[in-house]
Formats: C-alpha cells, structure tokens, sequence
C-alpha cells in the first residue's frame, strides 16, 4: 500500500508533540514542499521561514519519484543541517538544492547528510520516514531489514486507523485499487 500524505502528515505531528519543547519541533506539509521542489517559490520557503525562531528542527517529507524521503532539518544561528535518507545517486542535486536553499533563507551555511539504508526498500517509504524522524529525534532504533519495517508500516496503519472517528471509512478504502468512482458508488448505496 502506498502511504499517504494524510498519514505522513499526523505521523509526524504526533512525533513533534511527543518530542522535548527544547527541540522547538515544527512540522511542515509533506505536499508543499514538494510543490515547493517541482516548483520554487521564494516567497512560500520565505514565509516557511519566518515561522522559525533562531533555534528550530522542521519535520518534514518529500516525494520524489513516486517515493517519500525524509527531511529533518536543524537550524540554530550558525548552520542549517537537513538530515534525510535512503538518497540515490540520481536525487542528490535535490538534497543538495535543499539544504542550500534553507541556508541561505536563514543567512547560514546549508549542509545535509544522507544516512545509508541497510536494504532494499521496495515499499512502505512513509513509514521509512516517521522512523528516520523518531531515530533522530528519540534515539529510537532504525529499521535494519524489509521486514523490520514491514512490521513498523503495520503498526503505523493500526495507530492511524485507530486515531480516526467511527464515521471515517477512508483506511479501509486506501490503497484497494478501486477507482474513486466505485468507492463513492459504494459508499453511497
């Protein structure tokens, strides 16, 4: 199944609430700022910006490729660090366009640093990320296998579903196939 930006957005919400204030936690669309990326807006990153005080950790999600990677950003007065991972080759200029960009919005060196993944991710990208963010932000373990994280997708899907209301039907209609048409003739009938 493919995640969502719905589940990606209340995954990371729920880390940033559970996280120390310390860390000044904020979270950004995961879909804006892949608009952000197919299509720069200076005033958007701009107004992103100055949402953030002099010390900040963004939380955050980007497709690229039909595959969500992760963005944690760090920021204090002297350096913007973006932590992510799981970066091919072919998406470095991304990244790198990235942490650039930030940087020079907050007037500061803008770096990013890709941490290796041990396998070969054929799915659950968005769990991938609510992991790398909990890794980074909690010192939780990172998933070292498929299988690993196939179990932390499910856990993620049962800890969505069960956060919704008796009357939202939209996880059991996620990721069946069924054309929207059919969904909604059901739903209706």
């Amino acid at each position: 199944p493919v995640w969502g930006d719905d589940e990606l957005l209340v995954g990371l919400q729920g880390i940033a609430q559970h996280t120390e204030h310390d860390q000044h936690v904020l979270v950004w669309d995961p879909l804006l700022l892949t608009g952000l990326v197919l299509s720069p807006n200076d005033h958007t990153w701009a107004k992103l910006c100055d949402m953030l005080g002099p010390v900040a950790t963004v939380l955050t999600a980007i497709m690229v490729d039909h595959h969500w990677y992760p963005l944690v950003w760090r920021m204090d007065a002297e350096v913007v660090r973006l932590f992510t991972c799981g970066v091919v080759p072919a998406h470095v200029q991304v990244f790198e366009t990235l942490a650039t960009t930030m940087g020079s919005l907050r007037g500061v060196e803008g770096q990013w640093c890709n941490k290796l993944v041990s396998f070969v991710l054929s799915g659950h990208c968005g769990a991938l990320v609510l992991s790398f963010a909990k890794h980074l932000l909690w010192g939780e373990s990172f998933p070292s296998s498929l299988v690993e994280l196939e179990c932390v997708a499910k856990q993620l899907r049962q800890e969505f579903a069960s956060g919704l209301s008796d009357l939202c039907l939209r996880p059991q209609l996620a990721a069946l196939g069924l054309p929207v048409v059919d969904q909604l003739a059901s739903l209706l009938s």
